[in-house]
């Protein structure tokens, strides 16, 4: 595997009529066991830490996900280096969702083969996810008051914000 930036972990797995199989999540080392299925996938993630302070830490995460090529010596591939473009096109977002306005986002400039946004709020007494296309208006929305005070009191225990290649035409494969 021959990647065009840092690679801070990577996981191999095999994709079976039962599900995945195989499944290695490795740092340095990965191994691919050709013999056994005939798609076998290679997945790698860069993290970069882009700052925390009292209420929590912002983290990026791209992700690469490419068939093994058994016939090839070696394999190279992208993984993006977009967190500052995303950062940016992401900028008031969470304030005005957390202010129940409307928000027009825009992350169709933002990586190659995307499809789809998505959002998830997660704490201990609920999951709040919201998919949409690459560009759009997030309307505004009440949200139920458990919910909402939970967003307020700042414990929320994480929340992701980004966009994929999922919902292509021709579905998820």
């Amino acid at each position: 595997l021959v990647p065009s930036s840092a690679v801070d972990s990577y996981r191999t797995f095999a994709n079976t009529a039962e599900g995945r199989k195989h499944i290695i999540n490795g740092f340095n080392t990965t191994f691919v066991f050709s013999g056994l299925y005939e798609d076998n996938y290679i997945q790698a993630y860069r993290h970069v830490n882009l700052g925390s302070n009292s209420k929590g830490q912002l983290r990026y995460t791209a992700s690469r996900r490419l068939r093994a090529d058994l016939n090839v010596s070696s394999q190279h591939f992208e993984i993006a280096e977009n967190e500052n473009s995303l950062l940016s096109a992401l900028s008031g977002f969470l304030e005005a969702v957390g202010d129940n306005q409307s928000v027009t986002y825009d992350l169709s400039e933002i990586g190659v083969n995307r499809a789809s946004f998505f959002t998830s709020l997660y704490a201990d007494s609920f999951q709040w996810d919201v998919g949409g296309p690459l560009s759009g208006v997030l309307p505004s929305f009440t949200l139920p008051t458990a919910a909402a005070e939970t967003i307020e009191a700042g414990v929320l225990s994480f929340a992701v914000i980004g966009s994929d290649g999922y919902m292509q035409s021709g579905g998820l494969e």
